[in-house]
């Protein structure tokens, strides 16, 4: 998978330098994650978990008011699973995410943007804080190694480069492994943050 995603980012590179204007920048910001779970679970009410993201991207026009930005970065997601008093249960996990996203600009600046989103995971821990038996768990072997979904929103970039957006990403592949409980667990993410355009 690895493989797949380097030659698909190298892809996109080399269409772009062909056929159009390329530019480079990076990314950084605050993501508010949480999990969809497909049914009610005793003792579990997701809520957001702050994390955090960093990356590049590189965006090509294609057209006077037409791009596509290809991204790679880091995302830190999880959700808060139970939350009482002190005592909290997070799922805590973190992916390198490839988007690619076609980007419709309204005026100078203003974007629009929507597009498909896999993430491969990097680590995933079970961590209970604010009780007696405080304990972190490696969970990465029970989740799924592939996260797939949609991420869309909007990002406006001043002159200088500097650059401010907004996004949601939406799973649609269940995160879990052998689920015996039979319930779905699907990530969830808003994101906001700066960019930098070289």
């Amino acid at each position: 998978m690895k493989k797949t995603m380097l030659i698909a980012g190298l892809f996109l590179v080399g269409m772009g330098g062909a056929f159009a204007q390329v530019n480079y920048g990076v990314k950084a910001g605050v993501n508010f994650a949480n999990v969809h779970l497909s049914e009610d679970v005793e003792d579990s009410d997701p809520s957001i978990l702050t994390g955090f993201h960093a990356g590049v991207f590189i965006n090509t026009e294609l057209a006077e008011n037409f791009s596509v930005q290809p991204e790679l970065f880091y995302s830190a997601v999880g959700s808060k699973l139970y939350e009482e008093g002190d005592a909290s249960f997070k799922l805590k996990t973190s992916y390198l995410s490839l988007p690619v996203l076609a980007q419709y600009q309204f005026f100078d600046g203003f974007r629009l943007e929507l597009g498909p989103q896999v993430g491969l995971l990097l680590s995933s821990k079970n961590e209970l804080k604010g009780t007696d038996e405080d304990y972190e768990e490696d969970v990465k072997d029970d989740t799924e190694s592939i996260d797939f979904g949609l991420t869309g929103g909007a990002s406006y970039q001043l002159p200088i480069g500097l650059g401010v957006f907004a996004r949601y990403y939406t799973g649609l592949s269940d995160i879990t492994k052998e689920n015996e409980a039979g319930v779905k667990v699907k990530n969830n993410n808003i994101a906001v943050g700066l960019t930098y355009t070289f």
